[in-house]
């Protein structure tokens, strides 16, 4: 077991316990990570290739931070429970880009702000339901609505997103 307070973690396969004050954050490269992130640490993936993902398995976070995918596939297995986290971005400026596969819609709590930059991929588990306080993509905050993978292509991937009443739902 690892302990951070910020930095660059080339993950490999370990165990990680993530702690940190606000605004610190940690930058992980690729592998497998049991993360359980407290305080303000925000957790970031900078994977360079699809096929070497960012991997947070078995772990239980009560971080405000941030979920940030700067580059390549960043995956929250089922057992992975993130429920204060603030805001998940997913970017797509660089090469390979952002990418967040959640294998439980319930990963992130309801408070959650999610913002996709355009040309960023949300891959949301079949017949899940996930909900979020404000859904951006591309700069643009949607209106409430049901959004799905026929009316955002290439964006979110599986299943259908509705956002009424200031939460998105995954129905």
């Amino acid at each position: 077991t690892t302990q951070f307070i910020s930095g660059e973690f080339l993950a490999g396969s370990k165990t990680a316990v993530i702690t940190g004050e606000p605004g610190s954050n940690l930058r992980l490269h690729y592998g497998t990570v049991k993360a359980g992130a407290t305080g303000g640490m925000s957790l970031s993936c900078v994977s360079t290739d699809y096929l070497q993902p960012v991997d947070v398995t078995n772990s239980v976070a009560t971080t405000s931070g941030d979920v940030i995918v700067e580059s390549g596939l960043m995956r929250f297995s089922r057992d992975s429970v993130w429920t204060n986290v603030a805001h998940v971005v997913v970017r797509a400026d660089v090469e390979p880009k952002g990418r967040l596969q959640l294998d439980s819609a319930k990963t992130f709590g309801r408070d959650v702000v999610v913002r996709l930059d355009a040309g960023a991929v949300l891959d949301l588990p079949h017949g899940g339901l996930m909900k979020c306080a404000e859904l951006w993509i591309g700069g643009v905050k949607q209106e409430d609505g049901v959004y799905d993978a026929a009316s955002l292509p290439g964006v979110i991937t599986g299943v259908r997103l509705a956002l009424g009443m200031g939460w998105m739902t995954v129905v």
